[in-house]
Protein backbone atom coordinates (compact mmCIF):
# COMPACT_ATOMS: atom_id res chain seq x y z
CA UNK A 1 0.00 0.00 0.00
CA UNK A 2 1.25 3.10 -0.76
CA UNK A 3 2.09 6.32 1.73
CA UNK A 4 -1.08 8.39 2.39
CA UNK A 5 -0.51 12.59 1.93
CA UNK A 6 -3.12 14.88 2.96
CA UNK A 7 -2.92 15.71 -0.86
CA UNK A 8 -4.28 11.70 -1.44
CA UNK A 9 -6.66 12.58 1.79
CA UNK A 10 -8.16 15.44 0.07
CA UNK A 11 -8.69 14.17 -3.08
CA UNK A 12 -10.38 10.57 -2.07
CA UNK A 13 -12.50 12.96 0.11
CA UNK A 14 -13.72 14.73 -2.36
CA UNK A 15 -14.25 11.71 -4.72
CA UNK A 16 -16.45 10.37 -1.47
CA UNK A 17 -18.45 13.72 -1.39
CA UNK A 18 -19.12 12.85 -5.36
CA UNK A 19 -19.93 9.28 -4.68
CA UNK A 20 -22.20 10.75 -1.80
CA UNK A 21 -24.12 13.39 -4.54
CA UNK A 22 -24.46 10.63 -6.79
CA UNK A 23 -24.98 7.88 -4.98
CA UNK A 24 -26.32 8.91 -1.63
CA UNK A 25 -24.77 8.71 1.71
CA UNK A 26 -26.70 5.87 3.12
CA UNK A 27 -25.48 4.14 -0.39
CA UNK A 28 -21.86 5.36 0.80
CA UNK A 29 -21.29 4.65 4.15
CA UNK A 30 -23.43 1.31 4.06
CA UNK A 31 -20.70 -0.15 1.82
CA UNK A 32 -17.88 1.51 2.88
CA UNK A 33 -18.08 3.61 5.67
CA UNK A 34 -18.27 7.54 6.30
CA UNK A 35 -14.72 8.16 5.00
CA UNK A 36 -12.83 6.85 2.52
CA UNK A 37 -10.94 3.65 3.24
CA UNK A 38 -7.11 3.92 3.42
CA UNK A 39 -6.60 1.64 0.54
CA UNK A 40 -9.28 4.25 -1.42
CA UNK A 41 -7.40 6.93 0.02
CA UNK A 42 -3.34 5.49 -1.51
CA UNK A 43 -5.01 4.50 -4.98
CA UNK A 44 -6.58 7.98 -5.39
CA UNK A 45 -3.80 9.86 -4.25
CA UNK A 46 -1.77 7.95 -6.90
CA UNK A 47 -4.30 8.49 -9.56
CA UNK A 48 -3.39 11.32 -12.54
CA UNK A 49 -5.90 14.52 -12.62
CA UNK A 50 -7.11 13.70 -16.28
CA UNK A 51 -7.03 9.72 -14.82
CA UNK A 52 -9.63 10.49 -12.10
CA UNK A 53 -12.09 12.78 -14.47
CA UNK A 54 -11.98 9.98 -16.79
CA UNK A 55 -12.67 7.41 -13.90
CA UNK A 56 -15.96 9.88 -13.22
CA UNK A 57 -17.06 10.48 -16.86
CA UNK A 58 -17.14 6.67 -17.12
CA UNK A 59 -18.97 6.31 -13.74
CA UNK A 60 -21.47 8.37 -14.65
CA UNK A 61 -21.84 7.23 -18.06
CA UNK A 62 -22.24 3.51 -17.09
CA UNK A 63 -25.62 4.47 -15.43
CA UNK A 64 -24.13 2.31 -12.53
CA UNK A 65 -26.81 2.18 -9.86
CA UNK A 66 -24.25 1.45 -6.73
CA UNK A 67 -21.38 3.15 -5.65
CA UNK A 68 -18.10 1.06 -7.29
CA UNK A 69 -15.68 -1.53 -5.92
CA UNK A 70 -11.93 0.14 -5.88
CA UNK A 71 -11.01 -2.36 -8.92
CA UNK A 72 -14.12 -1.00 -10.77
CA UNK A 73 -13.21 2.91 -10.33
CA UNK A 74 -9.60 2.26 -11.04
CA UNK A 75 -10.59 0.37 -14.34
CA UNK A 76 -12.15 3.56 -15.42
CA UNK A 77 -9.84 5.65 -14.69
CA UNK A 78 -7.07 3.87 -16.04
CA UNK A 79 -8.18 1.88 -19.49
CA UNK A 80 -7.29 3.66 -22.06
CA UNK A 81 -10.23 3.55 -24.77
CA UNK A 82 -11.34 6.04 -27.93
CA UNK A 83 -14.66 5.44 -27.01
CA UNK A 84 -14.23 7.93 -23.88
CA UNK A 85 -12.90 10.53 -26.25
CA UNK A 86 -15.18 13.38 -25.84
CA UNK A 87 -16.97 14.08 -28.89
CA UNK A 88 -15.60 17.39 -29.77
CA UNK A 89 -11.70 16.20 -29.06
CA UNK A 90 -9.89 16.47 -32.41
CA UNK A 91 -8.41 13.77 -34.28
CA UNK A 92 -5.40 12.80 -35.85
CA UNK A 93 -5.82 13.65 -39.86
CA UNK A 94 -5.74 10.49 -42.50
CA UNK A 95 -2.32 10.09 -42.76
CA UNK A 96 -2.62 9.36 -46.56
CA UNK A 97 -3.66 13.09 -46.56
CA UNK A 98 -0.45 14.67 -45.71
CA UNK A 99 1.80 15.74 -47.50
CA UNK A 100 4.79 13.67 -47.51
CA UNK A 101 7.11 16.80 -48.34
CA UNK A 102 5.90 18.36 -45.13
CA UNK A 103 6.21 15.66 -43.03
CA UNK A 104 9.76 15.25 -44.66
CA UNK A 105 10.59 18.62 -43.91
CA UNK A 106 9.55 18.67 -40.16
CA UNK A 107 11.82 15.45 -39.59
CA UNK A 108 14.65 17.25 -40.94
CA UNK A 109 13.66 20.45 -39.17
CA UNK A 110 13.86 18.33 -36.21
CA UNK A 111 16.97 17.23 -36.77
CA UNK A 112 18.58 20.50 -37.92
CA UNK A 113 17.14 22.12 -34.46
CA UNK A 114 18.96 18.96 -32.36
CA UNK A 115 22.30 18.95 -34.43
CA UNK A 116 22.43 22.88 -33.76
CA UNK A 117 21.07 22.84 -30.07
CA UNK A 118 24.12 20.31 -29.42
CA UNK A 119 26.76 23.21 -30.67
CA UNK A 120 24.77 25.48 -28.38
CA UNK A 121 22.74 27.37 -31.18
CA UNK A 122 18.96 27.64 -30.04
CA UNK A 123 16.18 29.09 -31.41
CA UNK A 124 14.27 30.74 -28.75
CA UNK A 125 11.40 33.32 -29.44
CA UNK A 126 8.84 33.91 -32.66
CA UNK A 127 11.51 36.04 -35.16
CA UNK A 128 14.23 33.08 -34.85
CA UNK A 129 11.47 30.00 -35.06
CA UNK A 130 9.31 31.79 -37.62
CA UNK A 131 12.74 32.04 -39.78
CA UNK A 132 13.22 28.53 -39.61
CA UNK A 133 9.53 27.55 -40.10
CA UNK A 134 9.38 29.57 -43.35
CA UNK A 135 12.64 28.15 -44.71
CA UNK A 136 11.05 24.41 -44.03
CA UNK A 137 7.99 25.05 -45.91
CA UNK A 138 9.79 26.84 -48.84
CA UNK A 139 11.83 23.95 -49.13
CA UNK A 140 8.99 21.23 -48.85
CA UNK A 141 7.22 23.54 -51.43
CA UNK A 142 10.35 23.98 -53.74
CA UNK A 143 10.33 19.94 -53.74
CA UNK A 144 6.51 19.80 -54.54
CA UNK A 145 7.36 21.97 -57.43
CA UNK A 146 10.57 20.58 -59.12
CA UNK A 147 8.84 19.04 -61.86
CA UNK A 148 10.56 15.32 -61.65
CA UNK A 149 11.05 13.50 -58.48
CA UNK A 150 14.24 15.26 -57.09
CA UNK A 151 17.25 12.63 -56.49
CA UNK A 152 17.88 12.60 -52.51
CA UNK A 153 21.31 14.62 -53.60
CA UNK A 154 19.52 17.28 -54.78
CA UNK A 155 17.21 16.99 -51.91
CA UNK A 156 19.73 17.18 -49.38
CA UNK A 157 21.71 20.00 -51.12
CA UNK A 158 18.25 22.05 -51.45
CA UNK A 159 17.64 21.84 -47.79
CA UNK A 160 21.47 22.77 -46.56
CA UNK A 161 21.03 25.63 -48.71
CA UNK A 162 17.35 26.66 -46.95
CA UNK A 163 18.71 26.00 -43.28
CA UNK A 164 22.01 28.33 -44.42
CA UNK A 165 19.61 30.81 -45.34
CA UNK A 166 17.43 30.34 -42.11
CA UNK A 167 20.74 30.28 -39.91
CA UNK A 168 21.96 33.44 -41.72
CA UNK A 169 18.90 35.03 -41.09
CA UNK A 170 18.68 33.52 -37.42
CA UNK A 171 21.68 35.04 -37.02
CA UNK A 172 20.86 38.47 -37.95
CA UNK A 173 17.81 38.53 -35.85
CA UNK A 174 20.34 37.12 -32.65
CA UNK A 175 23.03 40.01 -33.27
CA UNK A 176 20.01 42.88 -33.45
CA UNK A 177 20.81 45.19 -30.17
Amino acid sequence: MKPTSSHAQSRADSLWRHFVGIFGGESVERRFGKAPPPEWVSEIGGLKDYELERGMRRLLKSGSMGVPSLPQFTKFCRTIDDDDRPTDAPRIADQTLWDPWVVAANTHLLAHIAKQSEKGIHYVGVELTGCLVRHKNSWAADMRDWGSEPTVEEQKTHWRWHMACADAEAKLIRDQP
